[in-house]
C-alpha cells in the first residue's frame, strides 16, 4: 500500500471540510500518517468512535515517520513553503485571487506539484507562474450525498426561505445581497433570507459592521455557524434557495450541498464554481465587467481582478430572486433543482481522492 505524508486542517471551515474528507477516503486506500494544522482536529461531522480511533493511529504514526513518503498539503497558497520529509510534495490549494504577489509565487515555486480544483485557477497558475499544468492536476472537491441529499426537505409552504452561508466578506457579496434581497420584495411579507454568516476573524466591531443593516429587516434571520456538517444539512432542508452573489470563489462548497440537496441556487458565472455550475443547474449572473480586487480587510494589494456586481449582474440577481420567489408561490413543492442534484453525483470525495491517488503516488 503507498504511504503518504497528509498536513490538512480538520474543522468545520472550507479547508477542514476538505482536508477532512480528504483524509477519511484517502485513509481507503493508502497508509497515511496525519499531520493536522497547528495540531488541532475538530472534525466537521460527529464521527464515530472508530474514526476518531484512527485519526489518532494516523498521527501517531508521526513516531515512526517514512521521511520519503509522498507528501501532500492542503493549505493556502501563500503557505507552501514548510513540508514534512524529502518525499514528492504536491500542494493542492484554493485561491480567490487572479494575481500572485512574490509571496505567492515563491511559496508555490517551492514545491513539487500544483493541484488546484479548477479549470479557472489553472489558467491562473499557468499564466502568474509561466508553467504547464495538465487535465490531471485539476483536483475538483466533492460533496456528501449521505450527509446533503434531497431527502432532507423540510422548508415551510407558507414563505419562500432564501439563504446565503459563507463568512462575512465583499468578495461574497455580502454588502449588497440586503439591497438587492429588498429590491426584489420590497413589501413581500411571504420572503425570508437566512444568513449563516459569522466569520470567527473579525473584530467585534467589523461583526456589528456587516450584521447592523441585515438587523433592520425583520425577515431577515441571522443565525450562527454550526459545528457539524450534519447540523448544515438539517439547516439548508429547511431553505427553498441558496444564493451566492460572489465575486470570486475557491470553490464554494456550501453552493455545491445545496445543489445536491436539490435547491435551486443563484450565484456568478465567474471563478472557480464554475467548474460545476452552468446555466441548466443554477441561476447565473452574467459577468459583464471585472474590477479591482479590494476590501480594506484580506484584500489590500494588487491581487488582480474579481467580478463586478454593477449593473446588469446587479439586476440580474433581483429577477433570479423574483422568478425563485414566482415559481415557489405556484407550486412550493415542484421547486426542486433536479440537474443540481445530478450535478452534485459526479463531485463525490470518493472521486476527488481517486484523482489524487493518481497524481500524488
Amino acid at each position: 500500500m503507498n504511504q503518504a505524508n497528509l498536513n490538512v486542517a480538520i474543522n468545520s471551515l472550507g479547508y477542514g471540510v476538505c482536508g477532512y474528507n480528504i483524509w477519511k477516503e484517502l485513509n481507503k486506500i493508502a497508509d497515511v500518517t496525519l499531520w493536522p494544522m497547528q495540531g488541532q482536529v475538530q472534525p466537521p461531522l460527529a464521527i464515530t468512535e472508530m474514526e476518531a480511533q484512527q485519526i489518532q493511529i494516523d498521527i501517531s504514526k508521526q513516531d515512526d515517520l517514512h521521511p520519503k513518503s509522498s507528501f501532500l498539503k492542503v493549505w493556502h497558497e501563500n503557505q507552501l513553503a514548510e513540508r514534512v520529509g524529502l518525499g514528492f510534495y504536491s500542494a493542492l490549494s484554493f485561491f480567490e485571487v487572479n494575481k500572485f504577489d512574490t509571496r505567492r509565487k515563491t511559496h508555490l515555486q517551492s514545491v513539487d506539484q500544483i493541484l488546484v480544483p479548477s479549470q479557472w485557477a489553472m489558467d491562473i497558475v499557468e499564466e502568474q507562474l509561466k508553467i504547464t499544468l495538465y487535465v490531471d492536476h485539476i483536483i475538483p472537491m466533492g460533496v456528501d450525498r449521505e450527509v446533503f441529499h434531497e431527502g432532507l426537505n423540510n422548508a415551510p409552504t407558507y414563505k419562500c426561505v432564501f439563504f446565503n452561508c459563507g463568512k462575512w466578506e465583499v468578495r461574497k457579496g455580502h454588502d449588497i445581497l440586503l439591497t438587492a434581497f429588498q429590491d426584489a420584495f420590497p413589501n413581500n411579507s411571504e420572503v425570508e433570507l437566512l444568513m449563516m454568516c459569522d466569520n470567527p476573524f473579525l473584530t467585534d466591531d467589523e461583526r456589528h459592521h456587516w450584521e447592523q443593516p441585515y438587523r433592520t429587516d425583520r425577515r431577515v434571520k441571522l443565525i450562527p455557524r454550526v459545528n457539524f456538517q450534519t447540523e448544515l444539512a438539517q439547516i439548508m432542508g429547511q431553505v427553498h434557495c441558496g444564493v451566492f452573489p460572489a465575486r470570486a470563489e475557491g470553490w464554494n462548497l456550501e453552493l455545491l450541498e445545496m445543489m445536491s440537496m436539490g435547491k435551486p441556487v443563484i450565484t456568478t458565472d465567474y471563478s472557480a464554481h464554475t467548474q460545476f455550475c452552468t446555466y441548466d443547474n443554477s441561476y447565473l449572473l452574467d459577468i459583464c465587467e471585472e474590477e479591482p480586487m479590494y476590501d480594506g480587510k484580506w484584500f489590500k494589494k494588487d491581487c488582480g481582478t474579481w467580478a463586478s456586481l454593477d449593473g446588469a449582474p446587479y439586476d440580474q440577481l433581483v429577477t433570479h430572486m423574483r422568478d425563485v420567489y414566482a415559481d415557489w408561490s405556484t407550486n412550493p413543492k415542484r421547486l426542486v433543482n433536479e440537474e443540481g442534484i445530478e450535478t452534485a453525483k459526479k463531485f463525490s470525495w470518493q472521486r476527488t481522492v481517486e484523482r489524487l491517488h493518481n497524481v500524488i503516488f
